[in-house]
């Protein structure tokens, strides 16, 4: 049985409360439910609020442009602003009738440009002051020939014929031919095998003294070396032929017949033919008849010079070298070669200075001056360099006609590079390697092009300086193959460049998407070597490991951290 409940009497007070339905302790119970109540709510509120704020906030615009990089800041339009300048300057020429940016035209007027917008962007600039020989042509060269029938027949300039560049000065007519084929018979080699001709003193035992010496173009020596030999053996004067019927569509050449050094050049008329023309002198069926050849030229001593800037922040002691030759030749301003590749390179010093980049390797941009007139610029730097600061320098990256209207996508043969040590080749094919893989990045094809010295990473990569180099180029004067027009478009069996050294290489002869895209491909290179911790370790160990620490993140004059492009190993 339970226990009966004790009964305590109630106070007069509580009585009263009793009456009126209230009881002590309801207010507070009361205030109790009305907390939670309150939190509970609030509990729900907030965070719909916050999902209502964050699908109200205004959406950042999808054509805002991302966080800079020196590869977005590096524009295309930037770029022919620069070309648009530069052809100006080139259409000022008032030394000859032809636009032109050469030495001794509107070189200076060139160099004024590029400096004044480095010193405007902060760098601090200097000049490399050097002499160079400067052909001329003071009048129209002539090449007739009279036949057996006394009909006399006249050739055309630069259709049928050409001076070529430091051509002698002189007025030759003879009947004598002497004609060297491109190869002959090595009576000194057991298997008789044919070796290339004009070469050597021994290929000329035979001229007779006042011929005209016919030699064909190929490239086991220089054609200096050719026609001084012509010369010393007793020729009064040479032509230059092709042979191979893979020049067909080839016009006569304006190469140099020049030496390294100012005093290597030939006194005698030295002139180019065309393919068609060739075969007529150094086919089956030669002509035969009275040659007279008349060339008006000199050679004046100029002084021009190599632009520089560099900047503050990196080791001087892992050098990166950018050069462009700003130069053109006489014929034309040069815009794609070399407006687009100097401008370029503008536009990157620029950009790192706006950006305020801190490399950890230090760039050093270069302008070149007498590249047309044989890299003489390039060589005079690299000459002048002591064994310790070519030590410093890591690499030279080379741009050189990254605009040509009829376009491949070309990428210096580095790992292909046959002229030097292992060391060599594998600190190029390095290089290479990183322009590969920003074309794979954006889904380009490219093709690997020779890596020949032709342009300014020439001196670089000499045997006796050996800086290894990379770099780009579009094209000159070679032909589209067929499957190059498969590939990127255009015309086959057409040259890249078809106003190469002409004065048609005017700010209409440059293509823009793939200026874009080299500039692209320049900026992300530089950008990616720049930032290399140990650059002669990336060049030179095959087990090196990249550390991409500070690929992550670049300084900004505001400083602001922002990520660049990730960086990938293409594997071909």
């Amino acid at each position: 049985m339970a226990e009966a409940e004790e009964t305590v009497p109630l106070t007069s007070k509580q009585q009263q409360q009793q009456q009126k339905g209230g009881c002590p302790c309801s207010k507070t119970v009361l205030v109790v439910i009305v907390i939670v109540a309150i939190l509970v709510l609030i509990a729900i509120i907030i965070p719909v609020a916050v999902v209502v704020s964050k699908n109200n906030r205004p959406r950042k615009n999808s054509t805002e442009p991302e966080e800079e990089t020196l590869t977005s800041s590096v524009r295309v339009e930037n770029i022919m602003s620069h070309l648009k300048a530069l052809q100006d300057i080139g259409d000022a020429n008032t030394n000859s009738e032809i636009p032109s940016r050469s030495v001794d035209d509107q070189y200076n007027a060139s160099a004024s440009y590029v400096q004044e917008k480095l010193d405007a962007a902060g760098y601090k600039t200097w000049i490399q002051i050097f002499v160079v020989p400067v052909f001329n042509v003071l009048a129209p060269a002539v090449f007739k020939m009279t036949a057996n029938d006394e009909r006399v027949v006249t050739f055309v300039e630069d259709y049928d014929f050409s001076v070529m560049r430091y051509s002698g000065n002189g007025s030759v007519t003879g009947e004598e031919l002497f004609r060297l084929e491109r190869e002959q018979k090595n009576n000194n080699d057991d298997n008789g095998e044919a070796v290339p001709t004009g070469c050597y003193a021994a290929d000329f035992e035979k001229i007779k003294e006042g011929s005209i010496a016919l030699l064909p173009y190929n490239t086991n020596c220089t054609y200096y070396q050719k026609a001084r030999l012509a010369e010393d053996a007793g020729a009064t004067a040479v032509i230059f032929y092709y042979e191979d019927e893979e020049f067909n569509t080839q016009g006569p050449s304006k190469s140099r017949v020049r030496g390294d050094e100012l005093n290597e050049t030939v006194s005698i008329p030295v002139i180019s033919l065309s393919y068609p023309l060739s075969r007529q002198f150094g086919g089956d069926e030669k002509q035969k008849g009275d040659i007279i050849i008349e060339t008006s030229t000199s050679i004046t001593m100029s002084y021009t010079y190599n632009l520089f800037a560099e900047t503050p922040y990196g080791r001087g002691d892992r050098l990166i070298v950018v050069g462009s030759h700003l130069d053109s030749v006489q014929e034309g301003v040069g815009m794609n070669d070399n407006g687009s590749g100097s401008s370029t390179n503008l536009e990157i010093a620029i950009q790192i200075a706006r950006l305020n980049l801190e490399p950890v390797n230090k760039v050093r941009f270069a302008w070149w001056g007498a590249e047309e007139l044989g890299l003489l610029g390039s060589k005079f730097y690299t000459s002048n360099l002591t064994e310790e600061e070519i030590a410093d320098h890591a690499l030279n990256l080379n741009f050189d006609m990254v605009g040509s209207p009829n376009y491949l996508r070309g990428v210096y043969n580095g790992s292909g590079f046959t002229d030097g040590s292992d060391e060599m080749k594998y600190a190029c094919g390095k290089i290479q390697e990183v322009f590969e893989e920003r074309f794979a990045q954006q889904n380009l094809s490219y093709s690997i092009v020779q890596f020949t010295g032709r342009s300014d990473y020439g001196p670089f990569i000499d045997a006796e300086i050996a800086i290894p180099a990379g770099g780009l180029s579009t094209g000159a004067d070679g032909l589209k193959t067929t499957e190059e027009r498969n590939m990127y478009g255009g015309l086959a069996n057409a040259a890249f460049d078809t106003c190469y050294h002409m004065e048609c290489d005017t700010i209409d002869n440059v293509d823009q998407t793939v200026l874009g895209q080299m500039a692209d491909a320049s900026a992300y290179t530089l950008q990616k070597l720049m930032y290399v911790k140990d650059l002669k370790s990336f060049l030179s160990d095959v087990n090196y490991k990249e550390d991409n620490s500070n690929n992550e993140k670049i300084r900004f004059r505001k400083r602001r951290a922002v990520r660049i492009e990730p960086i990938y190993k293409f594997q071909p």
